[in-house]
């Protein structure tokens, strides 16, 4: 990450990184709590796919709210993980490297996979039929 050393009198040597203790650590509370809202959203349903289906048909607000917590909370996580590796890198640098790394892929995966979740389960559409294995009345 950036770091850059400010020479002014209101400062006594304070590196400046990005994203910064306060937005690193506002994401690293929120983060979790958007993810635990949306997992609790959907608790009563299996989270295999035929069963996300149908619980959309019942219920599409609590379903898409849930989706859209989960997003959330996987978008917002980023600033902390940034702000850790950032802190890690002090002292171990390899490990904040890879260990950041792979889990920033691992958002942007989940942030992919929901993106996937959320085209199929477009309301009334020929793709959320055919991804619960129906087409019409006749199972496909």
């Amino acid at each position: 990450m950036l770091t850059v050393t400010v020479d002014s009198p209101h400062t006594a040597d304070r590196a400046f990184t990005f994203p910064g203790p306060w937005m690193g650590g506002v994401s690293l509370i929120a983060g979790p709590l958007l993810l635990l809202a949306g997992t609790l959203l959907r608790l009563g349903v299996p989270f295999f796919f035929p069963h996300q289906l149908a619980a959309y048909q019942r219920h599409p607000t609590l379903i898409a709210t849930a989706y859209a917590l989960f997003l959330a909370g996987v978008i917002a996580l980023w600033p902390g993980i940034v702000a850790v590796a950032v802190r890690i890198g002090e002292t171990r640098p390899g490990w904040a490297l890879w260990g950041g790394s792979l889990v920033m892929f691992g958002l942007f995966a989940r942030a992919f996979h929901y993106g996937v979740n959320t085209f199929a389960l477009s309301p009334g559409s020929l793709r959320s039929r055919i991804a619960a294995g129906h087409c019409g009345d006749q199972v496909v």
